[in-house]
């Protein structure tokens, strides 16, 4: 686990940044990691309320953005989780687009480095709905869990 977490970081680092076409962090100033931080959380922002159609989707990306993203800074909390999965529709979110090409980047990962036959354990698996994924590549155990009951 602890390799294909290190190759998948590795990727990320060699990826062209988010933000001005053509220029490197360096390249844009002392700012230029905060701002392709910033870069890539307008892009997210952008296609989540893309699909906002009423109030309530409204409500669940402004919530479920706001506890997501409290959670990397303070720490997860599990009633935190019930809430965005029972009342703010996360599950919908984990099966929208960008969800996905994460998860194909994991498993483009996973076929470098596991065999056929090995074994994955999803820590944080939410709905599961990368299950196919592994499962393509031939995965026969999987295993999930995460701190969301309602979740799994």
């Amino acid at each position: 686990w602890l390799k294909a977490h290190a190759q998948v970081a590795k990727a990320r680092r060699r990826a062209p940044p988010v933000g001005v076409a053509g220029q490197s962090p360096a390249a844009r100033g002392a700012g230029g990691a905060m701002g392709a931080a910033l870069a890539t959380y307008v892009r997210g922002a952008m296609i989540d309320f893309a699909k906002v159609k009423s109030f309530k989707d409204f409500f669940h990306v402004i919530v479920n953005g706001i506890l997501i993203e409290s959670s990397k800074i303070f720490g997860h909390s599990a009633a935190a989780w019930e809430f965005m999965f029972k009342y703010c529709n996360l599950a919908a979110k984990m099966e929208d687009g960008s969800q996905r090409a994460r998860y194909m980047e994991i498993k483009d990962v996973l076929a470098q480095v596991l065999p056929p036959s090995g074994a994955v354990l999803d820590v944080g698996c939410g709905t599961c709905v990368q299950l196919q994924a592994w499962s393509d590549l031939g995965f026969r155990s999987f295993e999930g869990i995460d701190i969301s009951k309602t979740a799994i």
